[in-house]
């Protein structure tokens, strides 16, 4: 009696045998690469390098972000990190964290650009693009930047957003900073159209809700105009000038 089997059921059994042993051998090697990479200092955040900051320094950054050398790089979750350093610095805008396979922790800050100054209580806070009061100008120092104003201001919280001006602070980021020079002041009392007042004493009356877009038209309207001296301008369509009496306009 033949009790060997088939040769057909003898090759499926061989067949099975060695596919276990592939598997158990591409487990085990898994299991020592994981095992061998647990145990290398590739597994641990062995340094941090954050780029991308110019108001703060990248000591701040790491210190706000909360994660000591060494520590797992399981540990390290990106979102609570970029979290974490926003909340701790209103100047940063956005934040990307990303662990990479050399052990090193990267941080990418955008910060937010600082777009006009803002007077209240017998202080001036400087603004950030979002309306965010970043920090108080001292006595003496060089501004720079447009002043925004309102009828009744209101009191300011640093790290807060002044509320009456955030729609203006994110207009004025949207200006190139050459013409954003030339602004000397943004009252923002009507809530349809602002009036600007620019270094060279011309008065503009801009429509609050395109005022990026309208006031991208100033410089070419100004060299139509610039024979006849300073005066107001409304920035509509068509736009309209009036020259002031004596060529100089109402404030310096």
């Amino acid at each position: 009696m033949n009790t060997g089997g088939t040769p057909g059921a003898k090759g499926k059994a061989e067949g099975g045998r060695r596919l276990r042993a592939r598997i158990l051998l591409f487990a085990f090697l898994l299991g020592s690469a994981v095992a061998l990479f647990f145990g290398s200092p590739l597994s641990r955040v062995r340094h941090i390098h954050v780029e991308g900051t110019h108001s703060l320094t990248p000591a701040e950054v790491e210190q706000a972000a909360g994660v000591p050398l060494g520590t797992w790089w399981f540990e390290v979750k990106p979102a609570e990190v970029a979290a974490r350093i926003q909340r701790a610095f209103p100047l940063a805008a956005d934040v990307r964290v990303h662990f990479n396979w050399t052990g090193s922790l990267d941080i990418s800050v955008r910060e937010k650009g600082v777009v006009a100054v803002f007077p209240s209580g017998g202080a001036w806070y400087r603004l950030l693009e979002d309306g965010t009061a970043l920090d108080v100008v001292r006595p003496g120092e060089t501004i720079g930047m447009p002043l925004i104003t309102v009828g009744a201001p209101p009191q300011v919280t640093l790290g807060k957003p002044v509320a009456p001006v955030v729609a203006s602070c994110r207009q004025l980021a949207l200006l190139p900073p050459e013409l954003r020079a030339q602004l000397a002041e943004v009252h923002v009392g009507d809530s349809t159209m602002w009036t600007v007042y620019t270094v060279d004493h011309y008065e503009l009356h801009v429509p609050a809700q395109e005022f990026a877009q309208r006031m991208q038209w100033f410089p070419q309207i100004r060299d139509q105009v610039k024979d006849r001296g300073p005066g107001e301008i409304w920035l509509t369509d068509p736009f309209r000038y009036s020259p002031f009496p004596g060529g100089k306009g109402g404030r310096s």
